[in-house]
C-alpha cells in the first residue's frame, strides 16, 4: 500500500497501534523485527493449514521469543522526526487527536532514524 501512496490515519490513538510502524524494523533489518523471512513466505491461508505446533514455531520470532532480551517499545518517538520532515498532519475530531501520514513517508523517515540509532523505536530490557 505504501508503494502506491497509501496512508495511515490514526483516530484517537498513537503509533502503538500503527501496524505500519513495523515496516521500519522489517526494512531496516533490525534484529528485533517482527518476522523472519520464513514468515513472509506463508500466506494466511497456508498458515492456517499448518499444525498448531508448526504455527507456534513460526510465531516465536514474530512475538520476539527468539531474542535474548525483552523490548520496551516507544513507537511514538517517530512523531518528532515526522513533524520535522513535514510528513505528518495532526488534527482533532471531537476530543480525539488525529494523525495522518503517507506510509512511504513513515518508513522513509523511520529508516533514517533507525540508521542513526538501531534502537530508536525500542529499548532493550531484561526478559522476565
Amino acid at each position: 500500500m505504501g508503494e502506491h501512496g497509501g496512508k495511515t490515519l490514526l483516530l484517537g490513538t498513537a503509533h502503538s497501534t500503527n501496524s505500519s510502524i513495523h515496516l521500519i524494523a522489517e526494512f531496516g533489518g533490525s534484529e528485533y523485527k517482527m518476522q523472519d523471512k520464513a514468515y513472509w513466505l506463508v500466506t494466511v491461508k497456508e498458515f492456517l493449514k499448518l499444525s498448531r505446533k508448526e504455527q507456534a514455531a513460526m510465531l516465536v520470532p514474530h512475538l520476539g521469543g527468539n531474542l535474548s532480551y525483552g523490548l520496551d517499545r516507544h513507537y511514538d518517538s517517530i512523531d518528532e522526526p515526522l513533524k520535522k520532515a513535514g510528513a505528518i498532519r495532526f488534527g482533532k475530531i471531537g476530543n480525539a487527536e488525529v494523525r495522518l501520514m503517507k506510509i512511504a513517508d513513515l518508513v522513509r523517515v523511520g529508516l533514517e532514524e533507525v540508521k542513526r540509532d538501531p534502537c530508536f523505536l525500542v529499548s532493550k530490557v531484561s526478559k522476565p
